[in-house]
């Protein structure tokens, strides 16, 4: 059985230069309808993109974008994951509110 996380993507580890896809979470359903997507950076710059979708079979939709710590109230989608494009040295944490599951 694959552990739930509240983390969505960290980098601290590895820091990104370029681009880095974060793995897509399922969500868990309940009657919540917005949840929060918390973004530190921790040393680097770059842009980190949340984004949502309803299925494996679906578009991506952007949520967000951050290029600094930020918290970000969004839409519950059933399935999240965040990403980072142009990062120079990025050391990024990005956290959800709520368990999720990796499911790719």
């Amino acid at each position: 059985m694959t552990p739930h996380t509240n983390v969505l993507l960290d980098t601290t580890g590895a820091p990104v230069t370029g681009s880095q896809d974060g793995s897509w979470f399922a969500v868990p359903f309940t009657d919540r309808t917005h949840n929060i997507l918390q973004v530190t950076v921790k040393a680097g710059t770059g842009t980190v993109v949340l984004e949502g979708r309803t299925g494996a079979e679906a578009d991506p939709v952007q949520i967000a974008t951050e290029t600094a710590t930020a918290a970000e109230v969004a839409a519950a989608f059933p399935q999240v994951r965040a990403r980072v494009t142009g990062g120079t040295a990025l050391s990024v944490v990005v956290t959800i509110d709520r368990p999720s599951k990796p499911i790719s």
